[in-house]
């Protein structure tokens, strides 16, 4: 990767955010917009292994959730992230299973190594509809499976998504749409 000048402007500051210890606004300042996808990808490999484990955690699913660059090591992050922190939900709820819901291109068998599942069956297919017409014109089916609350990696709700993040950890999946 060949290092702009902007890369170099913004590892200086986010050099200075970690130097004071103000990881929240380090997060915030790797993930902004303004930020050219190379530029996240190299700020994220940088700081991520320097960031204690509540931080890993947070960076590692804002960064999935923000996407829009490519960082060698953000999925293995996704995937291992419950190493470093968990949802916020409370302990009687760790062996509820709830329902969860996805659209995707892929066949069934694939769906349960996809991050993304959803609370919303409405959103997904809102969803659906939207990426088949506008994004790819991909056809995607309506998934539905349950998944422990335990085995949750994270949640995230971005304009009503009520979105679950887990790897390989739903199970009973159904294809519920073509």
């Amino acid at each position: 990767m060949i290092i702009t000048e902007r890369t170099k402007s913004a590892d200086y500051v986010c050099k200075n955010l970690y130097d004071i210890q103000n990881y929240d606004m380090l997060i915030m300042y790797i993930l902004a917009a303004r930020q050219t996808p190379d530029t996240k990808a190299y700020l994220y490999e940088k700081y991520f292994p320097l960031l204690d484990d509540t931080h890993k955690y947070q960076l590692a699913l804002a960064a999935y959730h923000v996407g829009n660059f490519a960082s060698p090591s953000l999925f293995e992050n996704v995937k291992h992230a419950r190493l470093w922190g968990s949802p916020e939900l409370p302990p009687e709820w760790n062996e509820l299973e709830i329902i969860v819901y996805r659209a995707g291109p892929e066949p069934i068998d694939e769906a349960k190594y996809h991050f993304s599942w959803s609370l919303s069956l409405e959103f997904v297919e809102h969803f659906r509809e939207w990426k088949s017409s506008s994004i790819d014109g991909k056809s995607r089916h309506i998934f539905q499976a349950k998944i422990r609350c335990k085995d949750i990696i994270g949640i995230m709700s971005y304009l009503g998504s009520k979105e679950i993040v887990q790897y390989n950890s739903v199970y009973d999946v159904q294809m519920i749409s073509e």
